[in-house]
């Protein structure tokens, strides 16, 4: 669903949005100001652009080594009192590209849609990983049912 409808990916950067400030703020009123609180708030501020969050999520997605670098960043600054906000919010933003879908899924998405408006959709193959390799089924499934009704 979220790759077909840009609406959907804006609903998740805002959900993701909503989920920082609320963690935000409910730290906050327990520990009162760190330094962290004010350099994760740096971070919500950058995040209330869904440009810049669609193309960040997308970073994360499309490069692991990077996905790989800023959690091994996160983990280290785990233990550190100051830097705990920065570094559950910075899970929370790798938790949610990992559920976004990438830029070649949205590409090969764009060119499908292309292709349908213009009926030529035999010329298109698609090597994702999303293969719906049931479609078929069913007719196969409905035969498989009448003739054992039809036995019975």
């Amino acid at each position: 669903m979220m790759l077909r409808r840009e609406t959907m990916r804006k609903l998740h950067t805002q959900v993701l949005l909503i989920i920082l400030l609320v963690f935000h703020y409910i730290y906050l009123n327990g520990h009162g100001a760190h330094l962290g609180i004010l350099v994760t708030t740096v971070l919500c501020i950058f995040l209330f652009s869904h440009n810049r969050t669609h193309k960040m999520l997308l970073a994360f997605r499309d490069n692991r080594q990077l996905f790989f670098f800023v959690g091994l960043f996160a983990l280290a600054t785990l233990f550190m009192p100051e830097l705990y906000t920065l570094s559950v919010s910075i899970a929370f933003i790798l938790m949610a590209s990992a559920f976004y879908p990438s830029s070649s899924e949205l590409a090969e998405y764009a060119t499908m849609k292309e292709c349908s408006q213009t009926g030529q959709n035999d010329s298109v193959t698609t090597d994702s990983n999303n293969d719906n390799h049931h479609a078929n089924c069913h007719d196969e499934v409905d035969s498989d049912n009448d003739t054992e009704s039809t036995q019975l």
